[in-house]
């Protein structure tokens, strides 16, 4: 079984979280942050530049990071494949036409039986649910969101507990919790 540990950090509008992400992966592999290199080369086209980054010298730690708004989510595995997703609560425009696009039939049959209050953070779990697996595969918002999770058997997906303005889910490969979230502060 592996652990992700999940991040959450705040920031002002334009803030950087790279110091806080270096920091974390520093602790996680026990060296110096400042001398973290990172490849984003893909996977599945070797193309160099739009991958699911990784640690260079580290194929064992995985890591992803997600933000909204002024919400940063940052999750690490060791050993598995991790993807994170985030995604604040506010209007969205043409949500029922998104939501029927991105659920699946039975998932939207049940989404317009919701009160009109449930049904953006429900939306959003399904969304943040897709991508987060997405994103841990390296695969990004490559295929149909509707479709994502019909082969994510074998994969966690948990929700980040600690968030009361926004919604996020982390996808962690084979059988793990997720740890709890903690807030990271931006130096």
């Amino acid at each position: 079984m592996t652990d992700a540990a999940v991040w959450i950090v705040r920031t002002t509008h334009g803030a950087s979280v790279d110091t806080v992400l270096r920091d974390l992966l520093g602790r996680a592999l026990g060296t110096d942050p400042n001398g973290l290199a990172f490849d984003r080369r893909c996977a599945y086209c070797n193309h160099p530049t739009h991958g699911k980054p990784a640690v260079v010298g580290a194929p064992d730690l995985s890591f992803s990071l997600s933000h909204s708004g002024t919400v940063t989510v940052i999750a690490v595995a060791p050993g598995a494949r991790v993807g994170a997703d985030v995604e604040v609560i506010r209007p969205r425009r043409y949500l029922d036409r998104l939501a029927a696009r991105i659920l699946t039939p039975a998932e939207l049959a049940y989404w317009q039986g919701l009160p009109v209050p449930e049904r953006l953070p429900m939306f959003l779990r399904h969304w943040t649910e897709r991508e987060a697996y997405l994103k841990g595969l390296g695969l990004g918002l490559t295929r149909p969101l509707r479709d994502a999770l019909a082969d994510a058997g074998g994969w966690t997906l948990a929700p980040i507990d600690g968030l009361d303005d926004a919604v996020g889910t982390v996808a962690l490969e084979g059988e793990g919790r997720v740890l709890a979230s903690v807030e990271a502060a931006v130096p």
